[in-house]
């Protein structure tokens, strides 16, 4: 909902201020592992949780010209929790120290906000990654663990979403009929034009879209395919049939119930009118018993960017392999690139040396504006 201040910020040739009214929900289950893996970050106000946010010691004013800061983060740990929980603990203040260097930086206000916040999140989740990575085999530790995150950084009514690994991000909202455009942008359909028993008024002439807003950094993706590869990595893909997954199904809880007729409506009796609610929808990740295709760098990792993973990124293992003679000189110093310490199913004549990252640490983005004209109830 636009602020009240909103119309005359306007006339004076600002950026209307938007009042933003947020809820926010988290839950983390263990599973099946023995330690629970992942961690959240939940940050209403980061102008509070770091003083000289807004302003700064020279009077100038926030890089952003903006009033509210909000932080949201998940991480998905693998191989141990100790990369999510460092991210979590780390991020904020990392996230700080980037807005203060760009505030500092003279060319910092020529990009747009876009490019800015960007700028922001890439630095702060580089230099996590790099944190980490030496961390891992500081003090006596040998940590391989990695997480991929998925954060979200609220600017006023811009939130830019970061995405770095496999974790998903959707979104979705209530839209006037008379507000959408021509190009849907990849949104679908939910519900067809119903939000089932509410009496709002005006409600039944919103329809409820979704869409996912996550790119997955996957092996198996033909960009991430040839960056691996041109740093002389290779792809494994393995095929399976989840049937592990039906004995954690609860057949008796209502929301399983209905994601299995969603999936097999398609099995349905034409004559019942629910049968029709998700045919014409996008095809579900989560469809029970689908055949599963896992991709997998260098035969290992089934994700190709994630914060950790040392020992599948060049930095971190550049004197790998390579030995010192009598004197303290490096032998072998013809050979270029680094070798991984893990014992990996090379193949044929593959010469055991990478050119460069396997895993990137590098975020993907997009945007989008909350509380848009003819929208209502967004939820991410």
């Amino acid at each position: 909902n636009l602020d009240e201040k909103a119309g005359s910020a306007a006339q004076q040739g600002k950026r209307p201020r938007t009042s933003l009214r947020c809820e926010v929900g988290a839950m983390s289950e263990c599973g099946i592992r023995e330690s629970n893996e992942d961690s959240y970050i939940i940050s209403h106000d980061l102008s509070a949780a770091f003083s000289g946010w807004r302003d700064h010691q020279d009077g100038s004013s926030s890089l952003f010209d903006a009033e509210h800061y909000g932080l949201f983060a998940i991480f998905d740990g693998h191989c141990g929790n100790h990369a999510a929980r460092y991210a979590t603990e780390k991020l904020p203040g990392l996230l700080f120290d980037e807005y203060k260097k760009l505030a500092q930086n003279a060319n910092s206000n020529k990009g747009t906000m876009q490019e800015q916040a960007e700028a922001m999140l890439t630095g702060a989740i580089q230099r996590l990654d790099e944190a980490f990575c030496t961390l891992c085999y500081a003090g006596g530790r040998d940590w391989e663990s990695g997480a991929t995150a998925l954060a979200v950084l609220l600017v006023d009514d811009l939130m830019t979403v970061a995405n770095l690994g496999d974790s998903r991000g959707v979104m979705c909202i209530s839209r006037e009929h008379d507000k959408e455009s021509s190009n849907e942008d990849q949104w679908f359909t939910l519900e067809d034009n119903a939000v089932s028993g509410d009496s709002e008024v005006g409600v039944l002439n919103n329809r409820i879209v979704w869409k996912e807003i996550t790119s997955v950094h996957s092996p198996g993706r033909e960009d991430e395919r040839e960056r691996i590869e041109s740093a002389n990595g290779w792809i494994t893909t393995e095929t399976e049939i989840p049937i592990s997954q039906l004995q954690r199904i609860d057949f008796l809880d209502a929301d399983v119930v209905e994601i299995l007729r969603r999936c097999f409506s398609d099995r349905f009796d034409d004559s019942d009118p629910s049968a029709d609610v998700h045919r014409a929808g996008k095809q579900c990740h989560a469809e029970p018993g689908r055949l599963l295709h896992i991709s997998r760098v260098c035969g290992e990792l089934a994700v190709s960017r994630a914060i950790g993973d040392r020992d599948f990124k060049a930095a971190f293992n550049r004197d790998m392999g390579v030995e010192s003679d009598d004197h303290g000189e490096s032998e072998n110093m013809d050979e270029t690139g680094w070798e991984s310490p893990l014992f990996l199913p090379y193949p044929d004549e593959h010469s055991r040396r990478f050119e460069g990252d396997l895993v990137s640490n590098f975020p993907e983005f997009q945007h989008h504006r909350a509380g848009a004209d003819g929208h209502s109830n967004e939820f991410l």
